[in-house]
């Protein structure tokens, strides 16, 4: 009696919008979108995602922490809206963007395995279009050292830890894809495949569980310039203790591309010296326009210096175009030293929406003018 009474209660304490939960107070690879109103914009396009056909049926939930709120206490949820995905010995935060292709996406990866095996060209390529970082395990095929040692197994434990993460982890044995690269096929390899870099970073064999978490630690940051809204939590740890350069552009522009190359190519230069004090990144206004309001720019384009290493302040350089990779490096230095940098500030012409407030009481007084003497005639 008293078994049937908990059930009764779980199916009523943990109702979803649309879904009926029938997990009692636990849930096993799910994604809980917890919140304070079903019926906002971002929980609409929570429950979009989870009619997309690649999602299980089932694994999304959208909890009403109004009408349940001692559940989402019991289950610690501190802040709405929140979204977890639960496993099935512990939790992982959501921390990519609100949207429903990230939504599908995210889901997709947490009901996959941790590691995804290619073995065709097709793949490999569909992979990378995702422009997200990828850790790619080469092996050899039938390889006498998988029967001693299983690595594939190591690396598919280690990427686990990053199931939530903005990072993919394949393994692939084809031939084809290790030419591509003019990868030596005589021992295992993993390689670091990062969007907007020209390195590719490589751990060789012997592997242990703690040098490729090392190898993926020391990678992760250095290599994925392109900051955008389902990366930008993620890469905030990257930032802590440093500085950090933000170029605020416009893709379709070649002169902002092209001061993304240098920027670029300083930062490859400073890795490669194990400089550790400097990051870079860059954000294309035009499609992610809210990260702009969080640093106060609203135009490309226009570059900025944040210092992670206090919890405030930043400098804006305003439409600085640098010469040379050198010039961007001084500018790093300066920053750094805490010396004066107006030598490389260039003042920004206000915005015209705030240029023509000013003139807006005269603009009323014309058009006031202009209707009395109509009315007098």
């Amino acid at each position: 009696m008293l078994v049937i009474l908990i059930a009764v209660l779980g199916e009523v304490l943990c109702q979803a919008q649309g879904y009926e939960i029938r997990e009692i107070l636990h849930f096993i690879d799910t994604v809980c979108f917890y919140s304070l109103n079903i019926k906002g914009e971002a929980e609409g396009w929570f429950l979009e995602a989870s009619r997309d056909p690649r999602i299980r049926n089932n694994s999304f939930k959208l909890i009403d922490c109004i009408e349940h709120y001692e559940y989402c206490m019991e289950r610690k949820i501190k802040s709405f809206p929140s979204v977890f995905y639960h496993g099935e010995y512990k939790m992982l935060e959501y921390t990519w963007s609100f949207t429903v292709a990230d939504f599908v996406e995210f889901g997709i990866k947490m009901q996959s395995n941790n590691t995804k095996s290619i073995s065709t060209l097709e793949d490999f390529e569909l992979i990378k279009s995702f422009n997200k970082p990828i850790y790619l395990l080469f092996y050899r095929e039938n390889d006498k050292m998988l029967s001693e040692f299983n690595y594939l197994d190591m690396f598919s434990h280690i990427s686990g830890f990053y199931k939530s993460s903005n990072l993919y982890f394949i393994t692939s044995s084809n031939k084809a894809i290790l030419r591509l690269y003019s990868t030596p096929i005589k021992t295992p390899i993993i390689y670091n495949f990062s969007p907007n870099s020209t390195t590719k970073p490589t751990l060789k064999f012997p592997f242990t569980s703690k040098n490729i978490k090392e190898f993926i630690e020391s990678t992760r940051c250095n290599n994925n310039f392109q900051i955008t809204s389902s990366n930008f939590y993620e890469q905030r740890k990257c930032f802590d203790g440093k500085l950090l350069g933000i170029s605020f552009i416009d893709k379709n522009n070649k002169t902002h591309i092209s001061q993304i190359s240098k920027h670029k190519s300083t930062m490859i230069i400073l890795n490669a010296y194990n400089e550790t004090r400097f990051r870079y990144g860059f954000i294309d206004l035009n499609e992610f326009p809210n990260i702009g309001k969080k640093f106060h720019v609203y135009d490309s384009y226009s570059f900025i210096i944040r210092d992670y290493r206090e919890s405030k302040g930043f400098i804006d350089f305003g439409e600085k175009f640098f010469g040379d990779t050198d010039e961007i490096y001084s500018v790093y230095e300066a920053v750094w030293n805490k010396s004066d940098v107006k030598k490389f500030v260039v003042v920004k012409k206000p915005r015209m929406i705030i240029r023509l407030r000013y003139f807006l009481p005269a603009f009323v007084v014309v058009i006031v003018w202009f209707v009395y003497k109509i009315l007098v005639k």
